[in-house]
């Protein structure tokens, strides 16, 4: 990352593999930021449909587009990106993905008046595949409380809305090849060991949720990657790893399990329509299931489970008043 006086501000970094579904609203995202001084690397990772087509319709010359004739990973492909990147600040960005207009003015107003933040990110919004909204996910925003999940392998700052120093990730060397499956994680450990890191409490990105992010074996390959990860910051800080360390995640579950989830995620941000949406989908996948049934029926009419909730304390509170009349009897 070579000092140039007329270098953007901003180097944002995407790799794309087979993303053509999605590509173009995330490419829109970027380049119609409200803050102009940035340069857009998109490292097109061996994709074999449309998606090379899309990138290079663009004619906006902050756009800097590179090809690998073979598909390497993300990780590589990240690392590709820095030794290319000129910005002071690297801001990223997937494919899938959709920056709100003001995130790049928002984190660099925050790292220029925060010198001590080696590493910055947002609150999310997640979306469906359709871009309906599901329900936002508030994350903590302190140093202290980033680490403290961190080395419980918890993912405390979101990697697609992250915007990083450049110079202190040359420092401690980019992502790590062998934490492929957690190159963000390892890569947070190692920059808190050299700052300090936040998460604005602005909501900056909308994450996309689909079923295709939780492959069982990929969610193995993940935790397993985590935990590697974390005891290695052990060790490098001297300290004994914790004999209680566990990693915890939620492994690969059925698609009509996943479509339970975002409904009920949606329904409690007073998203009908998603919530509506994805019950239906996990009926139609699980016709067999009670709970596939009940939660569309409370997300068709929320006032059902209100009801019953209000039934269940009223008789509770009978239950715990005829339990105190019969000692008192006695």
């Amino acid at each position: 990352m070579p000092n140039d006086p007329h270098a953007p501000l901003i180097s944002v970094l995407m790799a794309v593999c087979n993303g053509e579904r999605f590509v173009r609203e995330a490419v829109d995202s970027i380049v119609n930021q409200s803050f102009r001084d940035f340069e857009f690397i998109v490292i097109d990772d061996g994709s074999t449909d449309g998606t090379r087509t899309i990138i290079e319709s663009y004619s906006d010359p902050r756009i800097r587009a590179f090809r690998n004739e073979q598909n390497i990973g993300l990780t590589r492909s990240l690392n590709k990106g820095l030794a290319l990147a000129r910005g002071k600040y690297i801001a990223r960005q997937d494919a899938d993905d959709i920056s709100y207009s003001h995130r790049f003015a928002c984190q660099t107003a925050y790292l220029r008046s925060h010198p001590e933040i080696v590493a910055l990110g947002a609150q999310l919004c997640f979306i469906d595949e359709d871009g309906l909204p599901i329900g936002n996910e508030s994350r903590v925003t302190r140093h202290d409380d980033i680490v403290a999940m961190l080395m419980r392998g918890e993912g405390a700052l979101p990697h697609p809305v992250v915007m990083m120093r450049a110079d202190v990730i040359g420092e401690v060397g980019g992502y790590r090849e062998k934490f492929m499956a957690a190159q963000d994680l390892d890569l947070w450990l190692r920059l808190a060991e050299r700052g300090r890191l936040a998460n604005l409490e602005s909501v900056l990105l909308k994450y996309r949720l689909h079923e295709l992010q939780v492959g069982s074996a990929r969610r193995e390959l993940q935790l397993k990657a985590a935990r590697h990860a974390v005891i290695d910051a052990y060790d490098r800080q001297g300290k004994p790893t914790p004999m209680t360390l566990e990693i915890d995640g939620q492994f690969a579950v059925a698609s009509w399990e996943l479509h339970h989830r975002w409904s009920l995620m949606a329904l409690r941000a007073g998203n009908r329509l998603t919530a509506i949406k994805h019950a239906m989908i996990g009926v139609r996948q699980a016709r067999q299931s009670a709970t596939s049934w009940w939660i569309l029926l409370t997300s068709i009419c929320p006032r059902v489970q209100s009801r019953l909730r209000d039934m269940r304390q009223h008789f509770l509170a009978n239950s715990q008043r005829n339990q105190t009349e019969a000692r008192t009897g006695d």
